[in-house]
């Protein structure tokens, strides 16, 4: 019998799909045992050391005892994941100083699926982004959720929604989830109003988005083709 996998999307807002529905977690998306959920998932395949996971989630707070905080954090987050409808279970583990994941429950991201999608297609991201957005349409879940997901190479940028649609944005930028909308206005000052690279403009527009909206978090992560 097959195992029922966690669904998990990551872009254009963070949710959880268990058995065709949508799960209630926690609501606060700047709380800490959100983050180390999705920590924990952005590492699925080769676990987080624990004190890079420590630093990921208090770096930037005033905390005295960061172990003790942590041990609380992973408490609240096992109670929530149960109290969410997910099957009793620890969900995660420490093994030689590495938090991962537990495979009883197995994890399905909008991430891990398009890098499947874009083997498939030999690297063609508008036809992974296609066979992405035709797969996401026939998904109940991934629809209810309005699932949104940007994908780029160095020629163009796509957006991919739940509802089977492909998007070319108008401009050379875009942003999606709860604090897009002032992410975008704070990169569409900083791309036409100053030399700033790429890079610094994407980590300048979510720290001003951070700042204003209540459900974007400050913990950013960037990665350069």
């Amino acid at each position: 019998m097959e195992k029922e996998i966690l669904q998990v999307q990551m872009l254009g807002g963070f949710s959880l799909v268990y058995q065709g529905k949508t799960l209630v977690f926690d609501r606060n998306y700047t709380s800490k045992s959100t983050q180390l959920l999705q920590i924990l998932f952005l590492h699925l395949e080769n676990g987080i050391p624990k004190e890079q996971l420590l630093d990921e989630l208090y770096s930037r707070d005033d905390v005295e005892n960061r172990n003790g905080s942590l041990n609380n954090t992973i408490f609240r987050l096992r109670k929530q994941l149960e109290a969410a409808g997910l099957p009793e279970g620890k969900y995660f583990y420490l093994k030689k100083g590495i938090y991962y994941w537990d495979s009883v429950i197995p994890v399905e991201t909008d991430l891990s699926v398009f890098e499947k999608k874009l083997e498939e297609h030999s690297g063609n991201l508008k036809r992974a982004a296609v066979s992405l957005a035709q797969r996401w349409r026939s998904d109940k879940g991934m629809r209810n959720l309005e699932a949104l997901m940007i994908v780029a190479n160095k020629e163009e940028i796509l957006v991919i929604s739940g509802n089977g649609e492909v998007i070319v944005p108008d401009e050379d930028f875009v942003a999606i989830g709860s604090g897009g909308n002032y992410a975008y206005a704070a990169a569409n000052a900083l791309y036409h109003h100053t030399d700033l690279s790429a890079e610094e403009i994407v980590r300048e527009a979510l720290g001003i988005a951070s700042s204003i909206c209540v459900y974007t978090n400050s913990n950013i992560s960037v990665e350069k083709l």
